[in-house]
């Protein structure tokens, strides 16, 4: 454990002593491949964990790729990429239909098969710059701090309502949260910092349909901020609410930062805010049947696509497939005519709504057999919300 931990705050800038419980949180027993030498010492380590997207309303299982590192003196050999070949067969094996991470080294990953697939932004707004009250209504909604006996299952509700209609959120379940209870914990984040949350009220219903939870972060004397660690906004008002809030704190911040994407529907309200692209999230096709078969589609379409798909690394991803799409649902089978053919790294960034099939096609990632319909088809197929991941693991 000493060691391992010793290994991966070198390679990713933590403190030791914030990386111990972050492994254990993770599960170092259960999902750490831990890689070791001829002598039995520690060299380098991969993480697998079972999670699970939201991508057309419907729930697709993903490994979270994580804690992928080597020891300084052995890196440029290979054994980081050999260690993800394995995680990858072993991946295609079990139930896993994507993989998913973040990127330290980008051209690693798109050469076994990983591609762009989601983007997550760092948002900054100045307090100074929120509306007053009066420009931002919210009529019937209040702030107050979070009582875990009586609120956690309705923060439960509130995310599982907003996340289902993104693409990309991770799913919260019970059994997920278990898992990788260091993913919603966050507070490796903000270390040394005490979180606090926060919940939006509908005074009607009673309902959560809001919250954040943040830490009041410090850079040097003067420089404070409110850094956003999970924020939920189910409704219009619950987000003037929120802003609001934020607001309030102006005297002691001057800026409240939190992570979304270019979408994000604080945009569309204020004036002035920055923003900066933090990573872009890679995910792989595991399985092209799996993953085509779980992800949901629009339900008032009905269709059939003829694919042919290439992967140089899982032997049952290569040939041709026949994706049937009906009340939202879609069948695959082996065979078909292969009208489109595209390799896995194409149809993850198709997949995910990352990228079109009309924008593939221009950057000639993927091509037809003349009957242009089809790309039209395909890009009607995965459109939906621009794919995001707020949670960094």
């Amino acid at each position: 454990m000493e060691s391992l931990a010793h290994m991966l705050s070198i390679s990713f800038g933590f403190p030791t002593h914030v990386m111990d419980p972050w492994m254990r949180s993770i599960g170092v027993n259960k999902h750490f491949r831990l890689i070791m030498d001829s002598t039995a010492q520690l060299v380098g380590s991969v993480a697998v964990v079972p999670m699970a997207h939201y991508f057309g309303k419907r729930s697709v299982t993903t490994g979270a790729i994580t804690a992928v590192s080597v020891a300084p003196h052995l890196r440029g050999k290979k054994i980081a990429k050999t260690a993800m070949l394995n995680a990858i067969e072993e991946m295609a094996k079990q139930d896993f239909a994507l993989s998913t991470l973040y990127p330290t080294a980008p051209a690693v990953y798109r050469g076994i098969g990983y591609a762009n697939g989601a983007a997550r932004c760092s948002i900054s707004i100045s307090l100074s710059t929120i509306p007053s009250p009066a420009c931002l209504p919210f009529p019937g909604l209040h702030v107050r701090p979070f009582v875990a006996a009586q609120d956690e299952c309705g923060v439960r509700k509130a995310y599982q309502r907003w996340a289902m209609h993104q693409n990309g959120p991770f799913v919260r379940e019970e059994q997920a949260q278990e898992e990788f209870c260091g993913v919603w914990d966050r507070s490796f984040l903000v270390p040394g910092e005490p979180l606090q949350r926060y919940v939006v009220i509908d005074e009607c219903s009673q309902e959560i349909v809001g919250y954040t939870t943040y830490a009041l972060c410090r850079e040097g004397l003067a420089n404070l901020w409110l850094q956003v660690t999970d924020q939920v906004l189910c409704t219009p008002a619950a987000g003037h609410c929120l802003l609001n809030f934020y607001a309030s704190n102006k005297s002691m911040a001057s800026e409240v930062r939190f992570f979304g994407n270019l979408q994000h529907p604080f945009l569309s309200i204020l004036p002035e805010l920055k923003v900066e692209l933090g990573y872009l999230v890679h995910v792989r096709i595991i399985s092209v049947k799996r993953a085509l078969e779980q992800r949901g589609y629009p339900s008032t379409l009905t269709a059939e696509i003829h694919l042919t798909v290439s992967d140089a690394i899982v032997p049952e991803n290569n040939g041709s497939f026949i994706l049937r799409v009906s009340k939202g649902v879609g069948i695959v089978e082996k065979g078909g005519r292969g009208d489109v053919s595209l390799d896995v790294s194409a149809l993850a960034s198709l997949y995910t709504g990352y990228l079109s099939a009309s924008q593939l096609l221009s950057d000639a990632r993927i091509s037809h057999s003349g009957d242009v319909e089809c790309i039209v088809v395909l890009d009607t197929l995965f459109a939906g919300p621009a794919p995001t991941l707020t949670d960094f693991f």
